[in-house]
């Protein structure tokens, strides 16, 4: 994965779809900042519009043409 993939995110009822802002260097896991765009399902925080999210919880959206 790389910055500007679009993805989606989901983990404890929680779900969203969104792009890779930036990778976080700040741990060993490979965990990404993701903006989300639009939260499918769950709760939006107010003013959260982003999540750190590990590779594991993380799902590549495929371009089609």
């Amino acid at each position: 994965m790389k910055v500007g993939d679009l993805v989606r995110v989901s983990n404890a009822g929680f779900s969203a779809i969104g792009f890779i802002r930036e990778a976080h260097a700040k741990t060993n896991l490979e965990a990404y900042w993701v903006y989300y765009l639009n939260v499918i399902q769950g709760v939006k925080l107010s003013n959260n519009n982003e999540g750190l999210w590990t590779k594991e919880y993380i799902t590549a959206i495929k371009e089609t043409t």
